[in-house]
């Protein structure tokens, strides 16, 4: 079968924060991408995370793709996300590569999102490169990381049905300095290159050159979607066969099993951050075109003649979901645009073109849709980027995705690997016992930390990092990625505290605080709105209250006035999105505006809440 030798198709895949992002800058850097102007004028790091919520958090959401040159050959490298809950992204990028780079922290090690991705690699039978990144780490631990990851691999190549897992060539990175080697240096130190010369022989020599039939009728298969304000939507896809020229008249195989006449109307190809214009693409080569509106991810572009369309890329069902609404709050409209739910449908499914990885399902109320995904981050996010948009939305707790199998409920379960300093180990333990977690692995490495690895069911994590963290006083460090579908494990304990919940609407006072912050913390300061069924703070007790906050001093005199500066109000703990979806009950939600997030009862009015819980409200 003839071969493409000067072209190279290559994913890095990773957990998160292992140093994807970092080692495409350095070989962008040293293949030339930058101009000496731009050198001298800056480029930030971190470049293909361009979206603001990608470099806020400092992970990368999308799986983009660049393309470097090295001597003759061309390598297209595809950066994708390290995050389990954008698996769809890591599945579709795999489907347009001939290899990929697996970076493993040389402290860290394997993790659980490693396993998901390099599962993924190992399904599509692809060459792997191994990079341990980051060896100048003080507590660097390379020998132990390689044999760690070594038994991942023969963990997983029996699942996958790979031979020859073992055989893959390993490489010591130091991608923040832009060396690498293939002589193992001694841990906590630099190796001994100067360049990326060695990783870059390593890929031409180890991940195949595309193949192709030769005289084949032309297959190309839409894996992304991206806009252009200029050309307007943009299908980025990989060419498996055949060439595809500027003009051409192609056949469209849609999803639903039709066939369209279309012409490609521009054709693009990326050379380092840009995409310019080509006036033809062969095998191999991964494109993005223009003229065809209403394509879709999955779908195949054939030869008008002889169509042959692909198969459609399968993509791992969502495991969690969670409702999103218009905003029904008596605050709404405060600071968002859009507030109906037409516009609110119309983003939704505008979502779901791009998306593959999400469903969404209609509800009983007509302005109420349930949104499932990989897991919360996802899910969040999209909520997050719909909120900086110009929605107001409602949305409600998280909630696992069940199935029935053989006539018995089933429920999602996660891997979940802790690192913890090893004083927290009983507290740790006694967390995830109440959320029938299942101890599978400990290791202590002897530094004074400890590695658990868990299977907890997915509703017994939600919620879970806040606690975790408050637990482990912010040093303990988790991970988790899904791992099967088990019988259910029966109730879980939820939120062990109750909420304070204000009973009217008004503005928040520092007097009234001042008195309801002995009853647990608080979520709002003065001169906050809230009103009937807001959340304003967390009780101390297991049972939700009903308080005041806007109740204010009458002053009668000045020395009274006066005494109101003796009044010490504890700051407001402020919650983020994340946060607050964690901190919800089964009967709370969150209110997400563009200026604020606040937390609420499903049900506002307190009379209707008591008969919900079947006795009579206080006096």
């Amino acid at each position: 079968m003839p071969t493409r030798d000067d072209l190279r198709n290559v994913a890095i895949i990773a957990h998160v924060d292992h140093g994807k992002t970092t080692l495409v800058d350095a070989m962008l850097w040293q293949s030339g991408a930058f101009t000496e102007h731009q050198g001298e004028q800056g480029v930030n790091d971190r470049i293909l995370d361009s979206m603001d919520l990608e470099r806020e958090k400092g992970i990368t959401i999308l799986a983009k793709n660049t393309a470097i040159r090295y001597g003759s050959t061309t390598i297209n490298i595809l950066d994708t996300p390290g995050h389990a809950d954008f698996g769809g992204e890591v599945e579709r990028a795999l489907s347009m590569v001939d290899g990929a780079l697996l970076l493993v922290d040389a402290s860290e090690g394997p993790l659980p999102q490693t396993r998901f991705v390099l599962r993924k690699a190992l399904a599509r039978h692809i060459p792997i490169v191994l990079v341990i990144n980051k060896v100048d780490r003080p507590d660097a631990r390379i020998a132990e990381v390689v044999d760690e990851t070594y038994e991942l691999f023969l963990d997983l190549a029996e699942d996958a049905g790979v031979q020859d897992a073992l055989d893959f060539p390993i490489v010591y990175c130091q991608a923040r300095a832009g060396k690498a080697s293939r002589t193992r240096p001694t841990d906590g130190t630099a190796p001994d290159a100067e360049n990326l010369a060695e990783l870059f022989e390593v890929i031409l020599g180890t991940v195949s050159p595309p193949r192709y039939t030769e005289g084949a009728p032309l297959q190309a298969q839409v894996t992304n979607l991206d806009s252009s304000p200029y050309l307007g939507r943009l299908a980025l896809a990989r060419v498996h066969n055949g060439t595809i020229s500027k003009g051409q008249q192609v056949a469209w195989c849609r999803a639903n099993g039709t066939v369209e006449r279309v012409k490609i109307s521009q054709l693009l190809m990326t050379r380092a951050l840009e995409r310019v214009p080509v006036e033809q693409a062969g095998p191999g080569d991964i494109i993005a075109l223009a003229g065809i509106e209403e394509i879709t991810i999955g779908e195949t572009l054939a030869d008008l003649e002889d169509p042959h369309p692909l198969p459609v890329i399968t993509i791992d069902e969502p495991s969690i979901s969670m409702t999103i609404g218009v905003n029904t709050s008596p605050l709404a409209g405060k600071s968002g645009k859009k507030l109906t739910a037409r516009l609110l449908k119309s983003r939704l499914d505008a979502e779901l073109v791009g998306n593959v990885s999400i469903r969404v399902r209609p509800t009983q109320r007509p302005d109420t849709w349930e949104v499932q995904g990989r897991g919360e981050l996802q899910l969040a996010v999209l909520v997050e980027i719909m909120r900086r948009e110009g929605f107001e939305l409602t949305v409600g707790k998280p909630q696992v995705v069940t199935r029935t199998v053989n006539g018995a409920v089933h429920e999602p379960f996660e891997r979940l690997t802790i690192d913890a300093p090893d004083d927290y180990l009983g507290v740790i333990t006694q967390l995830l016992a109440l959320r029938k977690g299942r101890m599978e692995q400990m290791v202590n490495h002897g530094t004074g930390w400890v590695r658990m690895e868990y299977v907890v069911p997915a509703r017994g994590l939600i919620g879970f990092r806040t606690e975790f963290l408050t637990e482990t006083r912010g040093t303990g460090i988790l991970n988790h990625v899904f791992e099967r579908y088990g019988p259910w494990v029966g109730e879980l304990r939820t939120r062990p505290s109750g909420s304070l919940v204000a009973d009217r609407l008004g503005t928040v006072r520092s007097y009234a605080l001042f008195n309801l912050q002995e009853r647990g913390t608080l979520f709002v300061g003065p001169g906050a709105e809230v009103y009937e069924g807001m959340i304003i703070g967390e009780n101390s007790r297991p049972d939700d209250m009903d308080v005041n906050p806007t109740k204010e001093k009458k002053l009668t005199s000045i020395r009274v006035a006066n005494a109101e500066e003796l009044e010490r109000l504890i700051p407001a703990r402020q919650l983020s999105l994340e946060q607050a979806l964690e901190f919800c009950r089964e009967d709370e939600c969150v209110e997400v505006a563009p200026a604020i997030v606040r937390l609420r009862k499903v049900v506002l009015p307190a009379p209707e809440r008591a008969k919900l819980r079947g006795r009579q409200p206080r006096s």
